[in-house]
């Protein structure tokens, strides 16, 4: 969009949610970016970036020892209750991202589950969660940082990986207000992006 004239000078922001905000993150990594911009063939100097990013209750469990992040502002927002998405796993993936070149900011919604603002009460699922998955990618090989064991980087690898730190069941859903963390968000989106 940006490519056109219509476009060209318009500010974008990305909100994702769960495995959505998880992409908020990855977004901001500067090989998506290079990937882009080889995809579609963005002539050089042509701006592909978000201008801001926000990640809602996402899973903060994946990381390189490689990567780097680009400075575009990003929100990450979790619930104080969230056992598939813990808070302080996203809380030592902001500094993560921070101390690789990113400008993240971290928000807890005090008591909130997952799936805070669905449009369904909270209730308990049997959902498979990776809140316990914590992982960092060194060379040819995956480590799952909780027990420090190494695992090939191979589908049969983190397959393996993910069999062993996956669990299931957790409370996902609304407290009674399925607006709950809209004003967080809303507020962040209209500081970065509107003029």
């Amino acid at each position: 969009m940006r490519l056109t004239d219509e476009w060209k000078n318009t500010k974008f922001g990305f909100l994702g949610e769960s495995r959505g905000g998880t992409s908020a993150m990855i977004v901001l990594r500067p090989f998506i970016e290079a990937i882009v911009r080889d995809y579609i063939g963005v002539p050089a100097g042509a701006k592909v970036n978000f201008d801001a990013s926000v990640g809602l209750y996402p899973a903060c469990v994946d990381r390189s020892s490689m990567e780097g992040f680009k400075k575009v502002p990003v929100l990450i927002v979790s619930g104080g209750a969230d056992a598939a998405a813990p808070p302080e796993v996203c809380e030592r993936q902001v500094a993560w991202m921070n101390k690789r070149g990113g400008n993240a900011t971290f928000k807890v919604l005090p008591d909130e589950y997952h799936d805070w603002d669905a449009p369904t009460k909270a209730v308990m699922t049997d959902y498979v969660s990776s809140g316990k998955c914590e992982n960092m990618f060194q060379g040819d090989k995956i480590v799952l940082l909780q027990t420090q064991k190494g695992f090939p980087t191979t589908p049969d690898g983190i397959k393996a990986m993910n069999a062993e730190c996956r669990t299931r069941g957790y409370m996902m859903g609304h407290r009674g207000n399925p607006q709950t963390g809209y004003d967080v968000w809303l507020e962040f989106f209209k500081q970065k992006l509107l003029p």
